[in-house]
């Protein structure tokens, strides 16, 4: 994440907090009122009061809530400010994207935006900031339409459909062609699945809010506006993800208004292309050694989890694709889905950790030890020995991947 994204992350959470505060202070004007006017009733009627000080105290409230409205409308222009600047270095970044990007790459970062739209409706409000897609708030479904904002063009399916029909028709050595449909195949599957197992009309979270919508016409738009979101997308890569009706205002060259469903039909307008092509019976053979054996999603969360057996492999799953989703700062994924899957498998299941390197050429330690750090927050104390458990969990990283020594422990927790 740049540090541009980050300042303005760090600038909207003072923004929420300064509303509060500003909440505050004018109930605080409101009750002072009040006791004014309460005082004044007992000074008619002779009775001791304190008027006076109540008099006196106003002034101090009043001028605390013209304070604090001041640093909020200097915040709001540093605010806009900093959004200018984000767009403006998008849009630089955007040319590049485009040059050099192959469809496959595209593809498959469009398909991780779609991905995550489905995941945020059900995580919780981002506390890492070092970690992109930043969920500003809990997620929550989005009924309805939605908006995703983009400095480059997204879902071209016409022009996917076309470049992979020429290749297949004149292509000579089709192996990493095939290769290629296989993983889009395997990904956009994966999401459709997950659209269908929770997010169709009898899904727990669709049924949960149509049973909640208020009767009322002005509850039930605020509920819907709650109800919505945007998702900002920077070179094919979520950035920043927001529920509700927030005010995003730099301006964006392409801006998609878009549903769960068309989504979803996106997803399967890709799978249904890529069935055309009969691909199970020209799927390459590749020599896998007896230790080897043939990993997808479904069969590994099916695994028992044998390093950590109150943790489900399909926790760890979770908890660890989100290194398959967020970049470096060269836009360069720091695992690819077969890399996760053997991690998994090696660490977990097995026992015998396979050590990798990451996919991307460089990265900050402390964005993957965060990641690391925590899994082991989360889990630590469902081990039944608590004996140098920290260890154990630094190893989880330490044994997997190459590029961290002992001065990495002693960071763990930064």
């Amino acid at each position: 994440m740049s540090n541009n994204d980050t300042s303005l992350t760090s600038l909207l959470k003072e923004k929420n907090e300064l509303k509060k505060q500003i909440k505050r202070a004018k109930q605080k004007v409101t009750a002072q009122h009040k006791q004014i006017d309460k005082q004044k009733q007992r000074a008619e009627k002779g009775q001791t009061n304190t008027l006076a000080f109540e008099q006196k105290e106003l002034p101090k409230h009043l001028s605390s809530l013209i304070k604090l409205k001041s640093q909020l409308d200097e915040l709001k222009i540093s605010i806009e400010v900093t959004k200018s600047d984000l767009n403006n270095l998008s849009l630089r970044q955007s040319e590049i994207t485009e040059q050099f990007l192959t469809p496959f790459e595209r593809i498959m970062r469009e398909l991780n935006i779609v991905a995550w739209a489905f995941e945020c409706q059900f995580m919780e409000a981002s506390t890492n900031l070092a970690i992109t897609p930043l969920l500003h708030s809990k997620g929550r479904y989005l009924a309805g339409i939605y908006h995703i904002k983009s400095n480059v063009e997204i879902i071209k399916l016409q022009d996917y459909i076309r470049h992979y029909t020429e290749r297949f028709e004149t292509s000579t050595n089709t192996v990493i062609l095939i290769n290629e449909l296989l993983q889009i195949h395997e990904k956009a599957n994966n999401i459709l699945s997950y659209y269908n197992e929770n997010l169709i009309d009898d899904a727990k979270i669709v049924n949960e809010f149509h049973n909640n919508t208020p009767n009322d016409f002005k509850e039930k738009t605020a509920y819907f506006d709650n109800h919505t979101g945007f998702i900002i997308a920077d070179n094919l890569n979520p950035q920043h993800i927001v529920f509700g009706k927030e005010n995003w205002n730099e301006y964006f060259e392409f801006n998609y208004i878009t549903t769960n469903q068309e989504l979803a039909l996106f997803c399967q307008k890709l799978i249904n292309f890529i069935d055309k092509f009969n691909l199970k019976d020209k799927e390459p053979q590749q020599s896998k050694s007896n230790t080897q054996k043939t990993l997808n999603i479904k069969s590994i969360k099916k695994e028992q989890n044998n390093l950590i057996p109150k943790v489900s492999i399909d926790e760890v799953f979770n908890h660890f694709e989100i290194l398959t989703k967020t970049t470096n700062r060269s836009d360069e994924f720091y695992l690819t889905n077969e890399q996760l899957l053997t991690f998994i498998n090696a660490t977990f299941v097995e026992c015998k950790p396979i050590e990798q390197d990451f996919n991307c050429n460089g990265f900050v330690k402390k964005n993957i030890r965060s990641v690391f750090y925590d899994f082991y927050f989360k889990n630590k104390n469902k081990e039944p020995n608590q004996t140098k458990i920290k260890r154990k969990y630094f190893n989880i990283m330490d044994n997997a991947f190459y590029g961290f020594n002992e001065n990495d422990y002693t960071d763990f927790s930064k």
